[in-house]
């Protein structure tokens, strides 16, 4: 699927009502990714790729965070400039894909934070997501992820099956960590926070 396509399909979707990963308020791996890991430790440019309504990026800026929240849907940026504004946060919030390079005239970054965003993306656009985030962080820079194992055909989102996580991040960079997230009515299934450090040029992090 083409960027345009894919473009259109989640603006289609925003216009339409059709939001049902929207939880009208931080996802619960928010609060997981803030008690350990980089989030955890100081301040930090972080991106948030497939914002949508711009709640998990207030909950970071909350958490003091310079946070920058990237949307491919316009309705669903000028959603979360409403949100944000109503919350009293400080969030900059792009229009924009990740996969074309968008995100870099904000960046680098020292985390990129996701809410399966990588599950709904068309699984042929993988590749050119890792490759997309590891251009917008600086040296020794962090993905913490949030991955969905559902067990479904089709998508999106797209199914993460866990014994194969590493292996779709490993030509930019390492697995250091991973919980498995209590279950939550609407999202049955396994989901997992998982942090990735960015790989140095010529090979993986030193242990």
């Amino acid at each position: 699927m083409s960027e345009c396509a894919a473009g259109g399909t989640w603006e289609a979707r925003w216009q339409a009502g059709d939001t049902p990963w929207d939880l009208g308020a931080a996802a619960p791996a928010v609060a997981a990714a803030l008690r350990e890991g980089p989030l955890a430790n100081g301040p930090r440019r972080v991106l948030v790729p497939g914002a949508g309504a711009g709640h998990d990026a207030i909950a970071l800026a909350r958490a003091g965070h310079a946070v920058v929240a990237l949307d491919i849907a316009a309705t669903a940026v000028a959603r979360a400039r409403e949100t944000i504004a109503a919350a009293g946060a400080s969030v900059d919030v792009v229009h924009g894909d990740l996969l074309v390079g968008d995100a870099k005239r904000a960046g680098p970054f020292d985390v990129v934070f996701e809410h399966t965003c990588f599950c709904a993306l068309d699984p042929a656009d993988r590749e050119r997501y890792v490759d997309a985030v590891a251009d917008v962080l600086v040296p020794g820079g962090a993905l913490v992820a949030v991955l969905w194992e559902h067990g479904r055909d089709g998508g999106p989102p797209y199914d993460i099956a866990g014994d194969l996580i590493s292996s779709w991040f490993a030509r930019r960079f390492q697995e250091v960590g991973r919980i498995d997230l209590p279950p939550f009515e609407r999202r049955p299934g396994v989901e997992r926070l998982v942090t990735f450090t960015l790989a140095p040029e010529g090979g993986l992090p030193v242990a």
